[in-house]
C-alpha cells in the first residue's frame, strides 16, 4: 500500500508538470495529491480474545500503553496514533467524543458500552516513524456482543493490511478464525500471521503448531 501511494504521488507530480506546460488547470490534481498524502493506512491487529494482540503492540512500540487481560465486555477497538501531547479520545456512536488522560486508559474499560472505539495519542518515536500506518488493537473474534462484532466489521473494510495473532494455547485455526480471515481476503486485503505465547510450549510443540497453522492457511487460502 505504501509503494502504491508513492507511485501514485509520483505519477500525479509528473501529470501536473505536463499540464502546466500546456497551461491547463492543475487545482484538482493538487487537491488529489493532498488527499493521498494525508491518507491513513489502518493496520488492524486481529485474533481471538486473550491471543496476545495488546501485548504484541506494546512490544512493537516499546511501551506498555495498552491494558491487557480485558474481558469481552470491556474491549474496544483502539487506534494508536502519534502526538506530542498524550491523551485518549473516546469516540461515541453519535460521532461525539470524550477526552481522557493516558493515565485514565484503564478505567475507560468500565465505560466501554458508551463508546464506539478509542484513539490513543502517544509521544512515541516508533509510532511517529511508521506514519501513515495506524495500528489498531481490535476486539477479539467470537465476541458475544453485537457492538464488538460491529466494530470488527467496521474495520475489516477499512484495513490496508492485517496482523493476525494465534496463541499456541489454541493450537490450531478454528472455523470461526478461518471465516474471519476469509472476510478479510474478500475485501482484497492480505494478512501477516503471528504465533503468540510461545513461551508456554516447548520449542518442539511450538514448531508443530506453527507447521499446522501454516498448512491450514495454505489449504484454505
Amino acid at each position: 500500500m505504501l509503494n502504491r501511494k508513492v507511485e501514485l504521488l509520483s505519477y500525479l507530480s509528473s501529470l501536473q508538470c505536463e499540464l502546466k506546460k500546456i497551461n491547463l488547470e492543475t487545482e484538482m490534481i493538487c487537491q488529489l495529491e493532498d488527499s493521498i498524502k494525508n491518507a491513513e493506512l489502518l493496520i488492524p491487529v486481529v485474533g481471538a480474545f486473550s491471543s496476545g494482540k495488546s501485548s504484541l503492540i506494546n512490544s512493537l512500540i516499546g511501551n506498555s500503553i495498552l491494558p491487557v487481560g480485558l474481558t469481552p465486555e470491556t474491549s474496544l477497538a483502539t487506534e494508536i496514533r502519534f502526538s506530542e501531547k498524550e491523551f485518549v479520545e473516546a469516540v461515541k456512536n453519535d460521532s461525539e467524543s470524550d477526552n481522557y488522560s493516558i493515565e485514565e486508559l484503564n478505567i475507560i474499560s468500565e465505560k466501554a458500552h458508551l463508546y464506539k472505539h478509542l484513539k490513543v495519542f502517544i509521544n512515541n518515536e516508533i509510532i511517529k516513524k511508521i506514519e501513515p500506518l495506524i495500528l489498531v488493537d481490535m476486539p477479539g473474534f467470537n465476541s458475544p456482543l453485537d457492538l464488538h462484532n460491529q466494530a470488527i466489521m467496521q474495520y475489516i473494510n477499512k484495513g490496508s493490511h492485517y496482523i493476525f495473532i494465534t496463541s499456541v494455547e489454541d493450537g490450531t485455526l478454528t472455523r470461526s478464525m478461518i471465516r474471519q480471515l476469509s472476510d478479510i481476503l474478500e475485501f482484497d486485503r492480505d494478512f501477516t500471521s503471528f504465533l503468540s505465547k510461545t513461551n508456554l510450549k516447548s520449542a518442539e510443540d511450538t514448531a508443530k503448531i506453527q507447521n499446522l497453522i501454516d498448512t491450514q492457511i495454505k489449504n484454505n487460502f
